[in-house]
């Protein structure tokens, strides 16, 4: 009798995992950016006009990335 429930659940088993539509794998983009000195380039300060243009260069690299995820 053992033998037959064990057979009869495999078998309800392997259909439900067959019957089962598969869902279609998603694409995550991740970026990463080493922030280290950022916006000046060193450790002195640079004027903040040019610390504007620095980050305004960067947010144009950044967005035709178009990421998922920004690890900075």
């Amino acid at each position: 009798m053992r033998k037959l429930q064990r057979t009869a659940v495999t078998i309800i088993a392997a259909f439900l995992a067959l019957a089962t539509p598969a869902l279609p794998a998603a694409t995550v983009r991740v970026t990463t950016w080493n922030l280290e000195w950022f916006p000046n380039g060193t450790p002195k300060e640079l004027p903040a006009a040019e610390q504007a243009k620095r980050i305004a260069v960067a947010a144009d690299v950044l967005r035709p990335l178009n990421p998922d995820v920004i690890l900075l």
